[in-house]
């Protein structure tokens, strides 16, 4: 597999966001709790998720602390907001 995007999204933003990214290359945007791990080597992992409270949701550090560098080419992070200042 070239690509794949990961997510984590709690409102729907990211959720938005990584399928819009999908849909560019031509993969399907897997949230990090329906799919826990990768499975194969990616060149390129879109990883994405918003900062609840200023600090990065645990599904989403537990998920990229267990990420292998083995089955990972580049990482290219992404996230969202929705704070209103």
């Amino acid at each position: 597999m070239e690509t794949a995007v990961r997510y984590y999204s709690k409102l729907g933003n990211t959720k938005k966001i990584a399928e819009a990214i999908a849909e560019e290359t031509g993969v399907k945007a897997v949230s990090v709790t329906d799919e826990p791990d990768l499975t194969e080597y990616v060149g390129i992992l879109f990883l994405g998720g918003a900062p609840y409270a200023n600090i990065m949701a645990p599904q989403l550090r537990e998920y990229a602390e267990r990420l292998s560098s083995d089955k990972i080419g580049r990482v290219i992070l992404f996230t969202t907001s929705n704070w209103s200042r």
